[in-house]
């Protein structure tokens, strides 16, 4: 809850992130969230060679043949996905030498992407299927904003504590 606030704050500001990752959150002493690393932040526009590491990237950044692209709203979301099923699971689908190779680049993470849903289904399905439902929105794009996923975070931690203490 406390980074999809970040995000607001930042996309208010027509700012984005673009390098989500477990090592870009710092969890305080006083259990406080924030958002580190603001290298790779941007306007929203299009722009050459940015930085981001990409095994936390959406697939057609990844994969992209012309280097001149934009980040987004779906861009911060898809990371923030990829690091709580990271954080979730204890362990990464994709790494970035999985990425070197040119040929198998495609493959490579769509068999990643696949990994990783399996991986965090069988870690949330049983006692958290709203919280599984709310990162599954943020991997393929469901929400329009930080502040939509921030709103069915809530509705999920709400609705996963009635379901766990029945």
């Amino acid at each position: 809850n406390q980074i999809l606030k970040g995000l607001i704050h930042l996309h208010d500001r027509n700012i984005y992130h673009g390098d989500i990752k477990p090592d870009n959150i710092y969890l305080g002493v006083n259990g406080a969230v924030k958002l580190l690393d603001l290298g790779g932040a941007s306007l929203l526009r299009k722009y050459e060679n940015p930085i981001s590491t990409n095994r936390y990237a959406p697939r057609d950044w990844v994969l992209r043949s012309d280097l001149t692209i934009s980040k987004d709203v779906k861009f911060d979301l898809y990371e923030l996905g990829v690091t709580l099923c990271e954080l979730i699971t204890g362990k990464s689908q994709l790494s970035t030498r999985q990425l070197e190779n040119e040929e198998n680049r495609d493959e490579a993470w769509d068999e990643a992407h696949t990994q990783m849903i399996v991986a965090l289904k069988r870690a949330l399905s049983p006692h958290h299927p709203a919280h599984l439902e709310c990162i599954l929105g943020m991997l393929e794009s469901r929400y329009k904003s930080a502040e939509k996923a921030r709103k069915a975070w809530k509705q999920a931690t709400k609705i996963d504590k009635r379901a766990f203490s029945e």
